[in-house]
This record gives C-alpha cells, structure tokens and sequence, in this order.
C-alpha cells in the first residue's frame, strides 16, 4: 500500500481508540521525517548554534596516552584506528541512534585528524564481579592490558561535563546487542553498536590479535595472556554475542560532523582457511580445525600519543557524579528559592503522598523533584534515590529526604533559637499563644492592615502559619519553632550571619564584631548631672516606640540609673 504526502502530513499518533492500520501510517511517517532529517544532516542543513556548540566540545583537543613501553594499561586514553580507512573510532553523545529517550548514542569511524574528545576512549579494568569472566583473576595481577582480557571502552570526559549541575555525567560505554528487529545499525542493519549506559554485559570487550597469514589462528591463541601493545594489528570482540567490531568504507553514515562510516558489530571473514590448533596445548589431540581469517574491516589498533607533551593533562574538569555531590547540588536549588526552599518541597511531596505514610515511589519522587526544579539526568536520579531506597522496595521517605538535604543544626545556632523562642514565651508556659504574638508583632503598620484588605487579628494568624508544622492549633511550640528555624537555617552557610540575622530578628541584645545586634533601640540618656550617653535598651521585642515609660523601666532593670531624661536617638 503506498501513501501519498498529504496522507503521511496527517498521520497523528495512535491511541487506544485507534484503527489497528492507523499504526503502520505513524511508522511511515517517523521513517520519512528520519530520511528527511538524514538527507539535510549529510548536505549540512542542521547548523545552528547548538551544532556550533556541540562542534566546539566534540573536536576540542584532549590529553593522549603517552606509553614509553607500548604497552597499554588501563586508565590510558587511547584512539582507536580502523586498518582498512585510515579513520578512527568516534561518538557522538548528542545523536540518538534509536530515538528520543534510549539513551543510546551514535558511533561511527572519522577521519584522524589528532586526538580529541570525540575520537579517544578510556581503558577500563571490569569492576563489577557480575561482569567478570572466570579467569579475570589471573589478569588482574598488574594494570596492564592483556589480550583475551575482558574491559569497557569508555567516553572521555570532556565530553561528560553538565553544564546545568558543574558535574560530570556518568560514563558512557562502547556497546552493543544483538540485532534484532528495533535495534540494528542504520544504515547497513547490522547489530548495532553504540555508546550506552549503565555498565552491562552488552559494554563488555575483548581484545584479539588479527589473523596474519597462515598461522593467524595460532597466533591468536597463544596470544591471548600476552600484554597488548599500542599499534598492534587486533581486532576487538563483543563478548557477549561473540561479533567483531566492523566498519566498511563502502558503508557511509551522514552525520552533523560530515560523512563518516557506519560501525556495527559483524564478523567478516576471507575466502581462504587457515589451521588452528583447539586441544593440543592441554594435552589432547584433536582434527585440525580450519577457519578463515577476517577482513581489514574488523581490524584495529589502539594508537597512543607520539609524544610526551600530548599527555598532559590541563583541564579543569568538575567531579564527577555522588550521592553526597548530588545532594548538595539538590540543597542548592531549594536554598535559591530562600528560606521556604525547603518548606515548600515539604508541601509537593506532601501533595503527592496519596496513601498518606509520607512514602512515594522512585518515579513520583523523582518527578516532584523535577517539578521543583532539581533537572538530573536519568542516572543521577538513580544515584541519588539508590542512597535513600536502601532496602530497595522501591520507597522513599521524604521526611528523611529533607531531613538529609537541611543538615544538622550545630549548638551554636540551637542556642539562639532558643533565645529567640524565651523572649516570645515572657510568661514562661512553654507555649507561643496568640496574644504572645500579639505583643511582640506590632501588625498596625503592615501594609495589608494599612490598605484594609487585612485585619490585625488575621496578619497574627498568618505570621504564626510560618511556624505550626505539626498541628494548627494556634500554639507555638518549641519543636515547632525549631523546625521552622532548621529549615531557614538550611540556607545559610556561614554562622556569623545566621548569629546577625537572628539578633536583628528578635531583637536578642550583644554580639561582637559584625554579629552585634542592630535592630534593638538606642536611646540618649540624660543623668541628672548633665552627662549624656547612647544606651542599647535591651532584648526590647514588643516594645512600641512611643512607649517613654516602657523604656525607662527597661533601663532601670538594665542598672542604667540617675536618669533625668531620655531622648530617642537614630
């Protein structure tokens, strides 16, 4: 059946009350965009600033591996060069090779054109035991690289940085899987290879020396132990599906970069056979088996720099992605929306919370989060909620959560919270009451009273709102004013000011240097024998300012006697 253009403009997306045929017309369609897209991208229709960019970070020179042996170690970063083009290994993390959202990112083979961030990978040693084969041990004796030795290719860095979060992204890895009917090469549909994540079986490698003339297969074998050197003729085995690394220059691949070759995962093997041995070096003997020995398409050579000067290393990189980093950058943004920051993610996850037991699930949490505007990628969000789902039922607490991102409250500041709480507390009933309120917070000159949109009794209630967490009653506890102040004092890093704005606040005489109290009134007492002197009237909350003979007995209770007179002084 064939579609016209003006029946492929009008192909929507299906849904649950969609025809069964309507769905062949949406493949259609996203094949024609992508064919579209393709054709602009290989004649240079896509430039932009972004592609600009995107340019600029991909093709910025980077250190290569300087290895005065030739011998190759883990943690070198090395170029991969292709025997047949002449070209090397190269990624692009902008391309999705499968769609929006698969975070699976093209590889291809460019020109050399000198190291540079897209074109060198890192060796890296398997970590994970799961990921191991039988005899890693007997590999992981040195650092170096060994033939038949499994390990990963990894992105370089500078190709990782985030510019939202100032950290490094997590690792991507040289991958592939088995080809099936959504997942193949682009062009030549192959078993795809590209740059993936997490860390799996479909990252995992082997490094084999190339067949070379008649006892190619020999060699191979008895290779494998040996330590791997820069330029060696190999070839580089996907372990989990037994395929060869592979680009033909007859298989080209339009990208933002210019036109390149496709890479997918294929043995391609000659004509000719070769004899190899299979049981002898154990002890058995066996029928000669014969094989054929692979094409230049499957072969490679790890390249390292020429010269020492090439290897250093200048960047200034940022660190790269942990639970503690994350958090951090996680208390960042909820401190930049100031001293409710934490109060008012308090109140999203509370909204989400249907069940009421102050859990949600990783994906409302993460989209909470989100919502606040905290914008991790994928893996971060793993990595941050992995630190609180400990037992892994896929639940998290947000009290612990924002008990994490608000940090310990040290004495020091307890202490003023404290002091604070005692001066609206005077009748020492260990509560805060309205009429507590009432008497420190002059309402009559806010602005809502003044325009009469507000009365006095409803600006007390909405002041006492900011401190009754746990119930509204009415009443201020202590727990609750603490609260409150921990959550304020959350964003704001250095003591000193958190002493200052405490003092000013409510009015908490004392201090030293620029901690000193401020906000308590200064009045000029005049003694009865003419002498004059500025006196602080001390820990004054709720006293008015026309109040003369309120601040004369304040100052009596202060020691400040023989007072003739007093005079207010700005």
């Amino acid at each position: 059946m064939q579609f016209t253009p003006q029946q492929l403009a009008g192909a929507g997306r299906y849904n649950a009350k969609t025809r069964i045929g309507n769905w062949l017309e949406d493949i259609v369609l996203e094949e024609e965009r992508f064919k579209d897209y393709n054709g602009k991208q290989g004649k240079g229709g896509l430039a932009s600033n972004a592609r600009t960019q995107k340019l600029a970070v991909c093709n910025q020179p980077v250190p290569h591996t300087y290895s005065s042996d030739g011998i190759l170690r883990f943690g070198d970063t090395v170029q991969i060069a292709h025997k047949e083009s002449g070209g090397c290994l190269a990624n692009d993390l902008w391309e999705e090779t499968g769609g929006f959202g698969t975070n699976e990112y093209s590889v291809t083979v460019a020109p050399n054109s000198g190291a540079s961030a897209r074109n060198t990978f890192r060796l890296q040693r398997i970590e994970s035991s799961m990921l191991k084969d039988v005899s890693s041990a007997e590999y992981e004796k040195d650092d170096i690289l060994h033939y038949g030795e499994p390990f990963q290719l990894v992105c370089n860095q500078s190709l990782l940085v985030d510019q939202r979060t100032n950290m490094l992204k997590n690792n991507m890895y040289l991958s592939s899987v088995m080809k099936n009917d959504r997942k193949l090469s682009k062009v030549s549909n192959e078993q795809m290879v590209y740059m993936g994540l997490p860390a799996s079986s479909a990252t995992v490698w082997k490094a084999r020396k190339a067949y070379a003339g008649k006892n190619g297969a020999t060699e191979r074998l008895l290779g494998d132990g040996q330590c791997v050197l820069a330029n060696d003729s190999i070839v580089l085995e996907h372990r989990n599906t037994s395929q060869l690394l592979c680009a033909n220059t007859k298989i080209v691949d339009y990208t933002d970069f210019g036109q390149e070759l496709e890479v997918c995962a294929k043995l391609q093997t000659k004509t000719g056979k070769s004899h190899q041995l299979v049981s002898e070096f154990s002890g058995h003997s066996t029928g000669e088996t014969a094989a054929r020995g692979e094409l230049a398409t499957n072969c490679w050579s790890f390249v390292t720099a020429s010269d020492q000067r090439f290897a250093a290393d200048n960047r200034d990189l940022p660190a790269p992605p942990t639970p503690a980093a994350l958090m951090q950058k996680v208390r960042d943004i909820v401190n930049k929306r100031g001293n409710f920051g934490i109060r008012g993610l308090a109140r999203t996850f509370k909204i989400m919370d249907d069940g009421g037991d102050g859990n949600l699930d990783r994906e409302d949490f993460k989209w909470g989060l989100y919502d606040y505007g905290v914008h991790l990628n994928d893996a971060q969000f793993e990595m941050l909620l992995d630190a609180f789902d400990r037992n892994k039922d896929g639940l998290i607490s947000f009290d612990e959560f924002l008990v994490t991102i608000r940090g310990p409250m040290n004495e020091r500041r307890l202490k003023f919270i404290n002091m604070a709480y005692d001066l609206l507390d005077k009748d020492g009933s260990g509560v805060v009451t309205k009429s507590d309120i009432a008497v420190a917070y002059d309402t009559s000159e806010h602005p809502e009273v003044i325009a009469g949109t507000m009365t006095e009794d409803e600006v007390i209630t909405e002041f006492m709102e900011q401190w009754e967490t746990q119930e509204a009653d009415g009443i201020v506890s202590r727990a609750e004013f603490e609260e409150y102040y921990k959550d304020v004092s959350a964003s704001i890093d250095n003591d000193d000011y958190f002493e200052l704005m405490m003092r000013n606040a409510w009015h908490i005489s004392g201090g030293e240097g620029w901690c000193g109290n401020t906000s308590c009134r200064r009045v000029l007492v005049v003694h009865n024998n003419g002498s004059q002197e500025v006196v602080e009237i001390e820990n004054d909350l709720g006293l008015d300012a026309d109040d003369i003979q309120g601040m004369l007995d304040r100052l009596a209770a202060q020691g400040v006697t023989d007072i003739k007179r007093i005079s207010l002084a700005d």
